[in-house]
């Protein structure tokens, strides 16, 4: 359960690392191991991402950002209009439990009803 490396003041600061003190992880080690959207599979998913380092390793650790609008926009018209009715089960796909939520594909963003 990753619910263990939420911030003790901020619920909303997930702490990701490797390093392990007294035997115990610190952190989630393996977020970001592959592409994906950050609580795609949460009805409401996150609004934005930001990503805050302490520590680097000098080699590796890179962090990619995609613009999911651009994305969207740049597809042609027919594939947009094979996409129009499309429903996506976004599942937490790489642990036990059962987050998952049904969610148009392509999402709307709420505040300007751009796709993405």
């Amino acid at each position: 359960m990753i619910d263990q490396f939420h911030h003790p003041e901020h619920a909303d600061i997930l702490i990701l690392s490797n390093v392990r003190k007294d035997g115990e992880p610190i952190g989630l080690a393996d977020a970001g191991t592959y592409f994906h959207t950050d609580y795609s599979y949460l009805e409401v998913p996150a609004r934005a991402t930001l990503l805050y380092s302490i520590e680097v390793p000098s080699k590796g650790g890179d962090t990619l950002f995609a613009n999911q609008h651009a994305a969207y926009d740049d597809l042609p018209q027919l594939k947009k209009k094979q996409l129009e009715n499309l429903v996506a089960l976004h599942h937490y796909g790489n642990r036990d439990d059962l987050d998952q939520a049904r969610a148009p594909s392509p999402r709307c963003f709420p505040r300007n009803r751009r796709r993405r």
